[in-house]
């Protein structure tokens, strides 16, 4: 079996792992403002996604600015997330 899951008939299907790095994603845009995920695909050994970074929000008549951070910082917190879940699965085991 591969890192994320095998591809069966054509089908991704993901294994603990990988159902865990999907949801670890859908939390980045809950985590920073202004920071929205569009398309993200987890394959056998790696995974792709886009990440939206809206400098700034427009409220009413004025624009907002958003957190300043950087595509680095959040790859880097998606990373740091994936293991401190991994560890934390280690764990309970």
């Amino acid at each position: 079996m591969r890192l994320f899951g095998d591809v069966v008939q054509g089908q991704m299907l993901l294994n603990d792992a990988g159902t865990m790095i999907q949801t670890v994603w859908q939390t980045l845009q809950q985590l920073y403002t202004g920071v929205g995920i569009d398309e993200f695909i987890v394959m056998p050994d790696h995974i792709h996604g886009i990440v939206i970074i809206n400098k700034s929000l427009v409220g009413g008549t004025e624009t907002v600015p958003c957190s300043s951070i950087s595509l680095p910082d959040i790859i880097k917190n998606y990373g740091n997330a994936v293991i401190m879940n991994i560890l934390f699965e280690m764990k309970i085991d």
